[in-house]
């Protein structure tokens, strides 16, 4: 088989900007379709899984084969690889189906990533407050392993686990801040590094997702009453789902206007005690990045050290 590449996200790093921008317009790879891997590897029984099975899908490729799926990584921030149980299992799928396959994954500074992730959940029809979002004080050990977890970001632990699997030499890990801060320099490089043949001229470069206004997250979150949509963990008084598109197109497009307040910063959506756990909370991680990995690149975007 021709040369693999897998994208496997994080959420929240830009991954739907690659999948609708970038990968498909990839002319010397051939972008395997987002159902598919969500058909072979993340819905898949894992008593059913049959590597032999979905490597024969893939055997005859016209191409060298792109796969991306930012929940190939574990799933969602909001269910947090499951206690890392998801996490492994879906790096376990990969390496027996393309155990030679270069990886791809980004990474970004937890504060702005957990912040990130609870917009995603409001967006996604959630409306538990910032604290019952981060914290299930009262639900028992196994009962956390489905919610939110600190762990799930701990980026040196599943870069190592990649690197077990995988030859070393294959796993290759992007900072989501140098695609934003610069997003046609940071692609023209990554072009040359993987050999990608694109005309970066009929590229959006515009993000796919922004940040909610101050006073557009209460409708949001009230609006999120009427549906029982899209998420676990929430609130709901009503269950009319097909509202639930109408009133996020309605809602996007307002957050568009100042007169809805300025945008949150990270902080500010946190809290300034969660702001402050957070940052001591990946201290440790962020210098195994350096120490282990090689990334001195945290540094320059405030990564918590």
């Amino acid at each position: 088989m021709d040369k693999v590449i897998i994208h496997i996200g994080y959420p929240k790093t830009g991954s739907t900007w690659f999948q609708n921008q970038f990968f498909p317009n990839i002319k010397n790879f051939q972008f395997v379709d987002k159902r598919q891997i969500k058909d072979n590897f993340i819905l898949t029984n894992s008593l059913d899984f049959d590597p032999k099975v979905i490597r024969n899908k893939f055997s005859k490729p016209e191409k060298s084969l792109i796969l991306s799926h930012e929940l190939l990584v574990g799933g969602m921030i909001h269910t947090g690889g499951v206690n890392g149980i998801i996490t492994k299992e879906f790096a376990n799928r990969l390496y027996s189906v393309f155990p030679e396959a270069h990886i791809i994954i980004f990474i970004r500074n937890q504060v702005d990533h957990i912040a990130s992730a609870y917009n995603q959940y409001i967006r996604d029809g959630g409306n538990f407050n910032i604290n019952k979002y981060l914290y299930q004080n009262s639900f028992n050990a196994l009962n956390k392993f489905f919610f939110f977890s600190f762990d799930f970001l701990l980026f040196d632990k599943i870069i190592s686990f990649y690197k077990i699997l995988f030859p070393k030499s294959h796993v290759h890990i992007f900072l989501y801040e140098e695609f934003k801060t610069s997003p046609q320099k940071f692609i023209e490089s990554f072009c040359t590094q993987f050999n990608f043949e694109i005309d970066l001229f009929n590229l959006n470069f515009e993000p796919t997702n922004t940040s909610f206004r101050t006073y557009i997250k209460p409708i949001y979150k009230t609006a999120n009453l009427l549906y029982r949509r899209a998420v676990i963990h929430k609130t709901n008084v009503f269950k009319f789902d097909k509202f639930h598109q109408t009133v996020r197109f309605r809602l996007d497009a307002w957050n568009q206007h100042k007169i809805f307040g300025p945008i949150e910063t990270s902080q500010k959506i946190l809290g300034n005690k969660n702001y402050q756990y957070i940052k001591d909370y990946y201290k440790q991680s962020n210098r195994n990045l350096i120490e282990q990995h090689g990334l001195d690149a945290i540094k320059k975007f405030d990564y918590p050290l």
